[in-house]
C-alpha cells in the first residue's frame, strides 16, 4: 500500500509549489476557464514573487507526497486563521482522481 503524507511548504519549496500548481490547474480548470485566464491566475497567485509575498503574510501551502513523490498541492490555513478549516479540497496532479477529505480526520489517506 502506498503511503501519503502532508507537510508544510517553505520558501525553498517555491519551485515545487509552482510546478504542482501548473500541473494541477490546467486539468482542473481548463473546461471552465480560458487558457489566458489560467495563465493569468497562475502568474498572479503562483509566481515566485507572489508565493514569497503570500508566505511572508502567513499563508501556508501544504504539499502532499505519495510514495515519496510530490502528488498534490493543498490550500493551507493562514497564520491569521483562528481554527483549522476542517475541510480541504485536494487538487491532484493529472492521472490521480480528485478526492476530498475531512482535514480533522485522524485516519491517514492511502
Amino acid at each position: 500500500m502506498e503511503s501519503i503524507y502532508i507537510r508544510e511548504g517553505a520558501a525553498g519549496d517555491i519551485p515545487l509549489i509552482r510546478e504542482l500548481a501548473g500541473r494541477t490547474w490546467w486539468p482542473a480548470y481548463r473546461e471552465i476557464l480560458a487558457g489566458e485566464q489560467i495563465r493569468y491566475m497562475l502568474d498572479r497567485l503562483y509566481s515566485e514573487n507572489a508565493l514569497q509575498e503570500q508566505m511572508e503574510r502567513g499563508h501556508c501551502f501544504l504539499l502532499a507526497y505519495k510514495s515519496d513523490r510530490p502528488w498534490a498541492l493543498l490550500p493551507g490555513p493562514s497564520a491569521r486563521d483562528q481554527e483549522p478549516a476542517g475541510f480541504i479540497r485536494f487538487t491532484f496532479c493529472p492521472k490521480h482522481r480528485v478526492r476530498e477529505q475531512d482535514a480533522s480526520s485522524s485516519t491517514p489517506l492511502n
